[in-house]
């Protein structure tokens, strides 16, 4: 990394710990006043003759444009939560709905009875920590397998941590 970060705690760290590395990381390099949030990106166009690339956003209901010589797309592959439409009798589904994408804090897990659908990526983060909240049963639905293997993660020694 171009910041190497000596306070981990885990190998595999967890999303509070990586969140407030982020957050150290994007006031460290004063780069937040470089950030647009809450911001779309509408259209990308190629501008031969300037050599330039056309960049549309939207913010609210205001559109702007600007010129940039690089993109970077880091929108992630599942920025977009993709919600099956295809599972009988979901319209009639009283309980909370959420996706990995757009998880969601306040969702009490105390008590509830939770099924997840699919097994990819997320689910393999998410599953083991719902479980962990105090929920009666946990059915997880997939299609296709995953392959996985076991994660080796511990918690990093003070000692460890100094070297």
């Amino acid at each position: 990394s171009f910041e190497p970060n000596s306070k981990w705690s885990h190998y595999f760290s967890r999303q509070p710990e990586i969140a407030e590395y982020l957050e150290y990381c994007t006031d460290k390099y004063d780069i937040r006043r470089h950030i647009q949030f809450n911001t779309n990106v509408t259209q990308l166009k190629w501008i031969d003759e300037r050599k330039l690339w056309q960049v549309t956003i939207q913010s609210n209901s205001l559109e702007k444009q600007f010129y940039a010589q690089i993109i970077f797309a880091a929108t992630g592959l599942f920025s977009n939560a993709a919600y099956p439409n295809d599972i009988p009798g979901i319209d009639k589904f009283q309980g909370q709905i959420c996706h990995t994408a757009e998880w969601n804090q306040s969702i009490d897990f105390n008590n509830k009875h939770v099924a997840v659908i699919g097994t990819g990526a997320s689910s393999i983060q998410v599953v083991p920590e719902i479980q962990r909240m105090n929920v009666p049963q946990l059915f997880v639905f997939q299609r296709t397998p995953p392959w996985i293997i076991s994660r080796v993660d511990r918690r990093i020694s003070n000692f460890e941590k100094r070297l």
